[in-house]
């Protein structure tokens, strides 16, 4: 069976990290009785120094279908990334992110300088090379991708790029200014899961159970009344700085309930600031993290989930959305594009408040009957892609394609 050794910033049992532990965590429940997985992981969660208290540091945990470790930043250093990559065997090494230096540019590097074993490498970019991505911390990141192209860190032998859409292959290839020498790309879309994620335990393996309809429903709806749902990152590049500043513009009485983990401190005191100027009529409350396993039931509570996002390469939390049966209003800078096509939400071209503030009314403005007919066609969709069995092939043959098809290159 092809040993897949998987490279991750954050993993379960965090709650912070948002879509790459996703990912990861949906593929390994998925393809982990195909593919043995191996993760070497953070032993704390994004943005937290405090380490899981159910875990056994430095050493391999079964969680679910998965074997873990978990590291301390301490031990990440070359020499203990360069120990961990050549005395764990391996048939395929899976990177995720480009940006990391622990996780992606130290096992790359030292892979390079053929430090460790040139075993097939498949590095997925989780968006990273989206236009908003790359425009935050724009300097630095152009600096270290200049100089990966001189010294051609992403061109070595045995290697693949893992696109999720096409968009995010296209942004890939611009960004790497792409040429006969670049690296192939394989579109292997992120998997969703219809099952709660295991927990992590110092034990057996462990079941995942069957996950439960999402509990409760929201409440009726009147017209002139929103009840409004942000969940993700508190950060720049999911843009809730936008959405309160287009909840300026919107009549009526809405709520917003803003769920997750303060990322950018700096970033949330500007929001706070905004906060505390919007309208009598729009009233905002910050309710902290939600656990994975309550992501379904709190977000069927309510009217409309809304993510004014800069860029997504998937959104995990647009697909729990749909599948709670929760519209959903987000740009264009996500795949899902099909969310208006098929009546689920709406999509508004680029980010502009005004743009935001507008497709909001339409939901404020909304009768229950109508806000119910766009809930069942979000509940549908979400369904659909959940059991897309095109995505789970996909992704088998990524690593089909990396640990054989890539050693004749």
């Amino acid at each position: 069976m092809t040993r897949v050794l998987v490279f991750v910033p954050h993993y379960l049992p965090g709650e912070k990290a948002g879509g790459p532990a996703r990912s990861i965590a949906n593929l390994v429940e998925v393809l982990g009785d195909e593919y043995q997985f191996w993760i070497v992981t953070s032993e704390h969660d994004l943005g937290v120094s405090t380490r899981y208290e159910s875990i056994r540091p430095g050493e391999w945990m079964t969680v679910g279908k998965a074997r873990v470790r978990y590291v301390a930043d301490s031990e990440l250093t070359w020499a203990g990334v360069r120990a961990l990559l050549t005395e764990t065997y391996y048939d395929v090494l899976y990177l995720n992110g480009v940006l990391s230096d622990r996780f992606s540019i130290i096992p790359m590097v030292l892979r390079k300088l053929r430090l460790v074993p040139r075993h097939p490498v498949v590095i997925a970019s989780r968006g990273e090379f989206a236009p908003g991505a790359l425009a935050l911390k724009f300097f630095k990141k152009r600096l270290f991708l200049t100089i990966a192209r001189l010294t051609s860190l992403y061109r070595q032998p045995m290697m693949i790029w893992q696109a999720s859409t096409s968009d995010e292959e296209a942004d890939l290839r611009r960004v790497l200014q792409g040429s006969n020498r670049t690296a192939p790309t394989s579109i292997a879309p992120n998997l969703l899961q219809h099952r709660a994620m295991p927990k992590v335990l110092t034990a057996v393996d462990m079941a995942t159970r069957s996950m439960t309809e999402p509990i409760g429903q929201p409440a009726r709806k009147s017209l002139g009344e929103l009840n409004a749902v942000f969940l993700s990152r508190i950060s720049p590049m999911k843009n809730l700085l936008g959405l309160l500043k287009a909840l300026r513009t919107v009549r009526g009485n809405v709520s917003l309930s803003v769920f997750g983990p303060i990322e950018d401190r700096a970033y949330w005191d500007a929001c706070v600031a905004t906060i505390r100027e919007l309208p009598a009529n729009v009233q905002v409350n910050y309710r902290g993290v939600v656990p994975n396993r309550l992501v379904g039931s709190t977000l069927c509570q309510y009217d409309l989930f809304v993510l004014p996002t800069l860029g997504e390469n998937f959104g995990h939390v647009i697909a729990e959305a749909l599948i709670a049966g929760c519209p959903v209003v987000t740009t264009d800078a996500t795949p899902w594009r099909e969310i208006e096509t098929c009546g689920a939400g709406t999509i508004v071209q680029g980010s502009a408040p005004e743009a935001v503030g507008s497709a909001i009314q339409r939901y404020v403005d909304m009768d229950e009957q109508t806000l119910r007919r766009i809930s069942r066609a979000a509940k549908a969709l979400g369904e659909r892609r959940a059991t897309d069995p095109e995505a789970v092939a996909q992704n088998r043959a990524l690593f089909v394609n990396a640990a054989y098809q890539t050693q004749v290159s």
